[in-house]
């Protein structure tokens, strides 16, 4: 007779501890998790777009938790995304299988037409196991990386255009430039200045996100998000948005490279940066800035239909 499943259900806060040893499992990390990640863990299932006990779904095979799922609900755009994180140890393919079926039937208690999750283009056992649970393939995402380089010269710019660093102060016109740069992309859904303060300056990592802005006579035209690596991984840059009537005047340069910049002199050797493979002129962008190409990700879909919304 088969060994039953992982049995899955839905976190609570009394797991905190539980659950921060099992995100520094897979990073090669034993016994009790440090002080530092359980409180980075506990500001990130504190996000206001996140309802921890909701949208946390635990995997247990006896009492030993073996599993965790993240599930990012976006209602404006009628998806869930979902995040995995299996113990090695304890046959992780059948662990993703039961989180993924956890996510689907939520995402049909919520009403939500699809749900998606990105996986490496290497983990070709995890693409067979969601082809097999009804996912297909619908997006294809380059993960592209900087070297040890120096600084971005600056561009000669407009003497009334001008670059900073944001405060939060700065959320609104944030979250007003983002939503616009980017409301009917794939995969974007609408964000609040409640989540953009949060994120940057409220759930205050160690060290902090920055997001540095590009304004003309005083008004934001363009930005871009960064995070700093920790323990000598590389940073990272986010989102880089301009405003739509702006666009292809070179602001989106601007912004990267002072994004650039701002992580090489605070101590980043390498930056790393996602793009959608749909979008050439980022990707020439990124290039000249001296990006290359790393991995890909693909990103794999399922579809439900006729599920009544829930209140």
């Amino acid at each position: 007779m088969a060994a039953p499943g992982p049995r899955i259900r839905a976190f609570t806060w009394a797991d905190l501890p539980a659950l921060a040893r099992l995100r520094a499992e897979p990073e090669g990390h034993e016994g009790d998790p440090a002080p530092d990640s359980m409180q980075r863990l506990r500001r990130d299932l504190s996000d206001p777009a996140l309802d921890a006990e909701r949208d946390v779904l635990l995997a247990f095979k006896g009492d030993a938790l073996v599993g965790q799922a993240t599930l990012n609900v976006e209602p404006a755009i009628d998806r869930i995304v979902l995040g995995m994180t299996a113990h090695r140890k304890h046959g992780p393919r059948g662990v993703q299988a039961a989180l993924a079926r956890g996510a689907a039937a939520r995402a049909r208690d919520l009403g939500l037409a699809r749900l998606q999750v990105d996986v490496p283009e290497a983990d070709e056992v995890l693409q067979r196991l969601l082809t097999r649970l009804r996912f297909g393939h619908v997006r294809t995402h380059l993960h592209l990386r900087r070297p040890p380089l120096a600084r971005v010269p600056v561009e000669v710019r407009p003497p009334n255009e001008r670059t900073r660093l944001a405060t939060q102060q700065d959320a609104p016109a944030i979250a007003a430039l983002q939503n616009a740069a980017f409301t009917g992309s794939w995969g974007f859904s609408p964000n609040t200045p409640e989540h953009i303060a949060y994120r940057a300056f409220e759930r205050a990592p160690d060290p902090p996100d920055a997001i540095v802005l590009v304004e003309r006579d005083d008004v934001l035209v363009a930005y871009c998000w960064t995070r700093p690596g920790i323990g000598g991984a590389p940073g990272f840059i986010g989102m880089v948005g301009t405003h739509p009537a702006l666009q292809g005047q070179g602001l989106g340069t601007v912004a990267t490279a002072a994004g650039v910049n701002h992580l090489v002199d605070h101590g980043s050797r390498e930056i790393d940066i996602t793009v959608d493979s749909e979008n050439p002129p980022a990707i020439r962008v990124y290039e000249r800035l001296g990006f290359r190409r790393a991995w890909r990700a693909l990103w794999y879909e399922r579809r439900f239909s006729g599920a009544p919304r829930r209140a």
